[in-house]
């Protein structure tokens, strides 16, 4: 019987596409069938399929082409009865193509820069999933100036928009500590002995700081365009 990466291997071949395009495909296909063998291919859910996509690692415009790949295939794999024929659906091309099913208040950002970025980043992170309130889109990179210790807010900017932020304690401790050098919320991300987590350990993290703006669900439930009725949260 062949094995998961043999049957996309003989499906990359027979595939249409230059030898970069190729090239790119197989990177893509190997990152998503990681770990999985044909019997798992076929118990794949939608939720699973947009999960694994969200594990994906590479550029973006990789990124753009891994998806493109791993749509193919699960469509091609369908029509073989070798997954659910419909699996394909779940994997997006371009996320964007959400943005129009967004509501005004929504966070869009890469967990790989998370877990892999550097402590600042990390801790922008943190920052931002606690005190985001605003009416524009807040990508990352957030940037924020004008703080006011007296009425304990911020001005937050993300390209032209601008906002100001008021932020109770213990949020603006911690802006104030993050500050003055010291790492928001670092002992969390590498434990009391400096150990770096992982990537299950960090999303419970995420859960802590989304339930804090008072959003109720896993970071697994949060890919693609799940929403509420008040707010969206997307993590990519």
């Amino acid at each position: 019987m062949l094995s998961l990466e043999q049957v996309f291997s003989e499906w990359l071949e027979n595939h249409p596409g230059t030898i970069n395009t190729k090239t790119t495909y197989e990177r893509g296909l190997k990152q998503f069938c990681l770990s999985l063998d044909l019997d798992q291919l076929r118990q794949l859910s939608p939720k699973s399929v947009q999960a694994k996509i969200g594990d994906l690692n590479g550029s973006e415009n990789s990124l753009r082409t891994y998806r493109t790949a791993i749509r193919a295939f699960l469509k091609d794999m369908g029509s073989k009865g070798l997954c659910d024929s419909a699996l394909y659906q779940a994997v997006s091309v371009n996320p964007k193509s959400f943005s129009k099913q967004r509501p005004d208040t929504y966070i869009v950002f890469k967990k790989d820069l998370l877990i892999n970025g550097e402590p600042e980043l990390r801790n922008r992170v943190i920052l931002l999933l606690t005190i985001a309130k605003c009416k524009i889109s807040e990508i990352l990179p957030l940037t924020w100036f004008d703080v006011d210790p007296d009425k304990k807010s911020i001005k937050v900017r993300y390209k032209k928009y601008e906002r100001t932020i008021v932020l109770d304690d213990p949020i603006w401790s911690e802006f104030i500590q993050l500050r003055q050098g010291r790492s928001l919320d670092d002992y969390v991300f590498y434990g009391a002995r400096g150990r770096k987590l992982s990537s299950t350990q960090v999303y419970g993290i995420i859960e802590t700081a989304l339930k804090r703006v008072g959003i109720d669900a896993e970071p697994g439930e949060l890919y693609g365009a799940t929403s509420t009725k008040k707010r969206e949260y997307i993590l990519l």
